[in-house]
């Protein structure tokens, strides 16, 4: 899908690459917010799990976190995979030790799914570090 921002008509996928876009967003939340009109500039700068609210409920903000948290942990999963897929590892084997589907498996390492600069081989974005370092404390 071809969108224009920032003066640059380019692939989705090729947004992802660049540094101006936010870090939570992936190829599926771009085209979503694309397809239902938004400003390319502010879909691909507009974080998924904003920032919680002064007016969020308790639920509302635990909701939010627990969001956040299971994209952080997508985004780690899909970094491994590719990093396994590349070092030589079976697609097979990587499947069955990740417990992810065909499917699932194709999406990530093409970068369909849990791609971005930011995310890109060991990268983490300093924003999530945070979380990532509670997600590797609980495993």
């Amino acid at each position: 899908m071809l969108i224009t921002a920032w003066g640059d008509e380019k692939d989705v996928m090729d947004f992802l690459d660049d540094v101006r876009i936010e870090a939570s967003l992936t190829r599926d939340v771009v085209v979503k917010r694309i397809k239902r009109g938004m400003v390319p500039e502010i879909a691909l700068t507009k974080g998924v799990c904003d920032e919680n609210r002064a007016g969020d409920t308790k639920a509302r903000r635990e909701a939010r976190d627990n969001k956040t948290a299971h994209r952080v942990s997508m985004f780690l999963l899909a970094q491994e995979v590719r990093r396994k897929y590349q070092s030589g590892v079976e697609q097979a084997d990587i499947m069955s030790r990740y417990q992810i589907s065909k499917s699932q498996f194709e999406k990530f390492i093409s970068g369909n799914e849990y791609y971005n600069i930011h995310w890109s081989g060991n990268n983490i974005p300093d924003k999530f570090k945070d979380i990532v370092k509670k997600i590797k404390e609980k495993n």
